[in-house]
């Protein structure tokens, strides 16, 4: 399994330390990062920042994308889409639907399907895994273990982006939830949370209930990542271990620590 940081992560390190975020590519490869989980712009801003990262010892790990489910989906823009990560030396594309509101009536999900499938017909035609996560949000169409139980049901070949830190969001077990979808699992969020500030400036996010929780490294909260990790290596997963923990107020430091809670997992495992 290799480690990879979400690049929000390394802009966010290089402005709260005040440093070229070059610098910072550079300290995150210096620690064993060795991708990047990117954001989808356009074709021209992601080959730019492959090019970038390429040159201080980084790839593109996973694109994904924001994408309104509730228009017709436009096939020469999903082309050049998956023709891009092809480009750019990655098969992985996490797609989050975007444009519907709660409560969703079942010719919602009807359509959402079919929209996916018809996503994921063209992705196969350039070698991309087209996943979903858990997403954590209440109002979300696909955002826990039953909502993407249907969905794999229903379009057989989306795969799915197993976020450590989502399905406890909702209260459900990240464990029980790896046993369910182990063999659709393509790429792996590698998120904890806690229930107390890693810091003393540390915004508190919420719960589905509303009960407050904060970002945290790898390896400091209550998610059972070094169980998730065991597993997925038991059963022969080698891709990344995307680490993510958006909104920390010490990212450089978390970044580190996360590392080091990979290295030392992965280390017994050896």
């Amino acid at each position: 399994m290799k480690k990879s940081i979400f690049f929000e992560h390394i802009i966010a390190a290089s402005q709260q330390e005040q440093t070229d975020v070059t610098e910072m590519m550079d300290y995150v490869a210096s620690i064993g990062y060795v991708g990047c989980d990117m954001g989808w712009e356009s074709p021209k801003q992601l080959k730019a920042q492959a090019q970038t990262l390429s040159s201080h010892g980084l790839a593109v790990s996973s694109v994904y994308r924001f994408w309104d489910y509730t228009t017709p989906l436009d096939k020469t823009d999903a082309s050049t889409f998956f023709s891009s990560l092809k480009e750019v030396g990655t098969t992985q594309a996490m797609v989050i639907p975007m444009g519907g509101k709660a409560p969703y009536e079942e010719q919602d999900y009807t359509h959402l399907y079919a929209w996916l499938s018809e996503l994921c017909s063209i992705a196969v035609l350039y070698g991309i895994d087209v996943s979903v996560e858990d997403f954590d949000d209440a109002g979300a169409m696909i955002n826990h273990t039953a909502s993407l139980s249907r969905l794999f049901c229903h379009v057989p070949a989306m795969r799915h982006t197993f976020d450590t830190g989502n399905y406890p969001y909702f209260y459900e077990s990240p464990l029980d939830a790896l046993d369910v979808f182990i063999d659709k699992i393509t790429h792996v969020h590698l998120k904890d949370r806690s229930y107390t500030p890693p810091t003393q400036n540390q915004p508190a996010g919420q719960m589905a209930d509303g009960a407050p929780v904060y970002p945290c490294a790898n390896g400091e909260g209550f998610v059972p990542l070094k169980d998730i990790i065991l597993r997925l290596k038991a059963h022969g997963y080698q891709g990344y271990l995307s680490v993510e923990h958006f909104g920390h107020k010490e990212m450089k430091n978390a970044i580190k620590r996360s590392a080091h809670f990979i290295d030392t997992v992965l280390s017994d495992l050896s």
